[in-house]
């Protein structure tokens, strides 16, 4: 039930006073801006505010959701830090911020998310050192990190998790790979080009300290360099297991534009010779 009509059904009784307070599950969508947007001199943050303020009870579920209206860095963590410690089990944001919104952790240390199977973060920069978050999600099989930075920074406990793309996201390198188990199950791998590369950031070897346990890579928008074709031979060399590769608009350089082409070159050598 919408919280509006929540409001307006508690007004019929008393028995039924405090029923719009009591809601477990609040949804902050294009309905609710929508009525906010026709209250003069109320804006859509201080209401939000107000019914969290007011709300008696568990909050299982908390959706926020606007294409049109920005909510400030404030607003966000004022809305998850409440939510994180009221039993939150199923969690909505999405939103068209034009900066980059930076977690707070204590969206992280909710352990009752566990009902959580997909995980999609975009444009979102996490906050804290290196492994320094435990996130647990014992029923996550699918997690997806498009633009987003800091990531690294997360311990993910997720025994289900096999399903991982990795789009455009700065901070994943080989050395996750070697210190976080979670790689080891991940059986469907999706990199781009600009990801490929940063899992080179340290030094490439020829294979991973672990055995990974990858049954199909698909890689898109390869732009061939020295970085990337190491990085997707160290993924072929630690993968056994793997059954099919998919490679996607593969942007082919001139010789010339390759600074380092001679290196290219003994990189493959090397390898065909193995």
């Amino acid at each position: 039930m919408p919280i509006k009509y929540a409001a307006r059904t508690s007004i019929l009784s008393k028995q039924w006073r405090k029923l719009w307070s009591t809601q477990p599950h609040l949804v902050f969508d294009s309905l609710f801006f929508g009525y906010v947007s026709n209250i003069v001199g109320a804006s859509p943050a201080s209401i939000i505010h107000k019914i969290l303020m007011q709300h008696i009870g568990p909050i299982l579920g908390f959706h926020l959701i606007s294409k049109l209206h920005e909510l400030s860095q404030s607003d966000f963590d004022q809305c998850i830090i409440f939510v994180s410690n009221h039993g939150i089990e199923k969690f909505t944001l999405d939103v068209s911020n034009v900066e980059k919104d930076a977690l707070p952790c204590s969206i992280f240390t909710c352990s009752m998310l566990t009902h959580l199977k997909a995980l999609e973060l975009e444009h979102s920069e996490l906050d804290g050192q290196v492994g320094s978050i435990d996130l647990i999600l014992p029923m996550l099989d699918t997690l997806e990190l498009r633009f987003c930075v800091g990531v690294d920074c997360v311990n993910i406990v997720s025994p289900n998790l096999v399903n991982l793309s990795i789009l455009s996201s700065c901070t994943v390198t080989f050395q996750c790979f070697n210190v976080n188990p979670i790689f080891e199950r991940i059986k469907h791998l999706c990199l781009d080009g600009p990801s490929l590369k940063n899992l080179g950031s340290f030094p490439v070897l020829d294979m991973l300290d672990v055995s990974l346990n990858l049954q199909h890579l698909k890689i898109y928008d390869l732009k061939i360099s020295v970085k990337r074709i190491s990085s997707a031979i160290c993924l072929l060399q630690s993968s056994p297991n793997l059954r099919d590769l998919d490679m996607d608009e593969v942007v082919k350089v001139d010789d010339e534009k390759v600074s380092h082409r001679t290196e290219l070159i003994l990189i493959c050598r090397r390898h065909k010779t193995k």
